[in-house]
């Protein structure tokens, strides 16, 4: 079969009922068998047998594939610390050389700055856009203005072809920030500015309280620090990335 829910829902149904066929021809549980099918026996089962016979082996075996479904995607995950990069902030290309008939689309994540809560979306998006994200060593600390210079930069470089940004939590602060420009101008090849939960009212939700947390982190030796905010980090963000 597939490997799809279909194909799961499949193999769950097949089990339950020939684990009811068995329970049905079991002489331990229903009595003598018969000497041939007779349509009367089986009809003769009580209902309520049948439910508590099946029920629990149906949630068994639908708990147990699903359970190993999980495992699979998860092994085959990638990690945060994947994504990290080190020299400084910078655009990652998906794909080694950009398709010139495509419109550009800079990714300008959250708070883990790299392309990690995007990775479930780039199949999808790459089909019409040529996608870049923006990333930034774990150790970096270039301030909010460098890293809009630094956007600012990549979108003026492509001059000529559209461009598109992709503002994702903080990073949806900072794509308001380069779309309004130094002078309240957008820069000129900039066609459009798309929000993903924008980080306009930050201060009234959890990651308002990340700052002392990662601040402990820093203050680790550096490689108990990196450790320790990989380990953090990755299921927070693992929870938050959405499914295609």
């Amino acid at each position: 079969l597939p490997n799809t829910h279909g194909g799961v829902h499949m193999c769950v149904c097949m089990l339950a009922f020939t684990t009811a066929l068995h329970a049905f021809a079991t002489p331990s549980r229903l009595g003598p068998r018969p000497a041939a099918p007779c349509v009367q026996n089986v009809a003769a089962v009580p209902i309520q047998r049948c439910r508590f016979t099946v029920a629990p082996v149906l949630q068994l075996a639908s708990d147990s594939i699903l359970t190993a479904q999980m495992r699979r995607e998860m092994a085959s995950e990638p990690r945060l610390a994947d994504f990290a990069v080190t020299g400084g902030p910078q655009f990652v290309r998906h794909t080694a050389e950009d398709d010139p008939t495509k419109p550009l689309l800079l990714y300008l994540p959250g708070i883990e700055l790299s392309g990690y809560s995007l990775h479930r979306q780039l199949p999808g998006l790459a089909e019409d856009f040529c996608v870049r994200w923006l990333a930034v060593p774990p150790d970096d600390r270039s301030s909010f203005e460098a890293l809009r210079e630094a956007v600012t930069r990549e979108v003026e470089a492509e001059e000529g072809r559209p461009i598109y940004l992709l503002g994702e939590s903080f990073g949806g602060v900072f794509a308001l920030s380069v779309a309004q420009g130094a002078d309240g101008k957008p820069p000129s090849s900039l066609a459009g500015v798309a929000l993903v939960n924008p980080a306009t009212s930050i201060g009234r939700s959890w990651p308002a309280q990340l700052p002392r947390l990662l601040d402990a982190v820093a203050a680790l030796p550096p490689n108990l620090s990196d450790a320790a905010y990989f380990a953090l980090a990755t299921p927070i963000f693992a929870a938050i990335s959405g499914d295609p």
